[in-house]
C-alpha cells in the first residue's frame, strides 16, 4: 500500500557508509533491532542465493535459498511481536529503525539501500499481521534491481500499485532518477545530501 504526498566470500560488505550515530538499544528496543538486523542480511543472502541459481539446478543452493527466506520472513514477524507497527526508514546512508542502523549502504553502485531510495522510498512500515506471502512480496520489491529496469518496464513504484500489501505501508517520493533528468546536473543523491546539508546550516 502507498503513502505519501507523490506519492568477499559470502558477501557481507567490508566497507560501510553511516553519517548518524549508533546508539546503543537496551532491552526490548535492542531485540526488535537485532531481529531487522537478522531479516534483512537472510533477504540478501537469500538474493545472493537466488543469482547463484540461475541457468543451474543446484540442490544445495536452492536449500539454502530457501531457508534464508524462512529466516528473514520469521525474524520480521518476530520483530513485530508486541509492536502495533514498525517503521524502517530509507536514508542516503543506510534503513533506519528509529536511531539504529538496521543495513547499511556499502559503496557498492546500485546495492539495496541506494536502490530504494534513489526509486523515492522514504520508508517501510510493518504492521501486525503481516502475512508470509506479503513479507515474499515485500522482499522482491526490496531486492529486485529497479536501476536495471527498461524504460518502457514497471518500475518500483507502478509495482506497487499492482502488489495486494495489506500489512505493509510505502512511503513515497519523486524518485530522484526522475528529478535528475528532469533537472540535469549532479548525482541525484550527491544533490539529495548537499540540499539537506544546506539545510542544517542555515
Amino acid at each position: 500500500m502507498l503513502q505519501g504526498a507523490s506519492a568477499d566470500s559470502a558477501g557481507y560488505p567490508t566497507e560501510m557508509i553511516s553519517s548518524r550515530p549508533h546508539t546503543g538499544a537496551t532491552g526490548p528496543a535492542d531485540r526488535v533491532v537485532a531481529q531487522l538486523r537478522s531479516g534483512l542480511s537472510a533477504l540478501i543472502r537469500e538474493q545472493r542465493a537466488a543469482k547463484m541459481m540461475e541457468g543451474l539446478q543446484n540442490n544445495r543452493v536452492q536449500q539454502a535459498g530457501t531457508r534464508f527466506k524462512g529466516q528473514y520472513s520469521e525474524a520480521l514477524k518476530t520483530a513485530l511481536e508486541g509492536h502495533p507497527h514498525l517503521t524502517l526508514d530509507v536514508m542516503p546512508d543506510a534503513i533506519w529503525y528509529a536511531d539504529h542502523a538496521v543495513l547499511e549502504a556499502t559503496d557498492k553502485k546500485g546495492d539495496l539501500v541506494e536502490v530504494l531510495f534513489s526509486e523515492g522510498v522514504r520508508s517501510i512500515t510493518l504492521e501486525t499481521g503481516v502475512t508470509d506471502k506479503e513479507l515474499e512480496i515485500l522482499g522482491h520489491l526490496m531486492t529486485t534491481p529497479w536501476n536495471e529496469h527498461q524504460e518502457e518496464e514497471p518500475d518500483l513504484q507502478a509495482t506497487l500499485w499492482d502488489s495486494e500489501l495489506t500489512h505493509i505501508q510505502f512511503e513515497l517520493v519523486e524518485k530522484l532518477r526522475d528529478i535528475e533528468e528532469s533537472e540535469g546536473g549532479d548525482s541525484p543523491s550527491i544533490a539529495h545530501i548537499e540540499k539537506m546539508i544546506s539545510e542544517l546550516e542555515t
